[in-house]
């Protein structure tokens, strides 16, 4: 009866940790939570590439920034702006709904995900290379009423108020 016990226990431990997990918290009600955290990846290769950077998602808007890049969302607009450059490029958000330019399809796509109180490592592919990534310091809150929502665009118009180009292609 014991070791009964200890094969109930270990079946339903990946259930509790997936409920436990802030990630799927997240994903539970987006458009009423925020998801913040910061990421490092390593994409394998002969010369492997690294990377490090932070996410902020909400409902259908994020915030990528890393790396000098930051892309920036609503749901129906995704800017990249080249912080060397001062450059800002707009294109329509259904025609980039790839993993590299969606931070919640690339959370739910991770192969041998591994998750932690507020961390998640994993893998995933892209352009037939793959890729380790590792998700920390994770924050789930409420989007509070009293809080003014970010909007993505408020960002890029105080960006091309401080003299970045915009070029729109949409």
């Amino acid at each position: 009866m014991k070791n009964l016990s200890f094969v109930v226990a270990g079946l339903l431990f990946p259930f509790f940790a997936l409920a436990q997990n802030p990630v799927a918290r997240f994903f539970d009600n987006p458009a009423v939570n925020e998801l913040n955290c910061s990421f490092e990846y390593t994409v394998r290769g002969s010369v492997p590439l690294t990377g490090d950077g932070t996410v902020w998602m909400s409902g259908e808007c994020f915030k990528v920034a890393g790396n000098g890049i930051i892309v920036l969302c609503d749901g129906v607009t995704r800017w990249m702006v080249d912080e060397e450059t001062m450059e800002i490029y707009a294109e329509s958000a259904d025609d980039v709904r790839e993993l590299l330019n969606d931070p919640g399809a690339l959370l739910k796509s991770l192969r041998s995900p591994v998750y932690g109180k507020d961390s998640l490592k994993g893998t995933f592919d892209y352009d037939g290379r793959t890729t380790d990534i590792t998700f920390t310091d994770i924050r789930v809150t409420a989007v509070g009423d009293n809080k003014k929502p970010f909007t993505p665009e408020d960002e890029v118009k105080g960006l091309v108020k401080e003299g970045y180009i915009l070029t729109d292609l949409r």
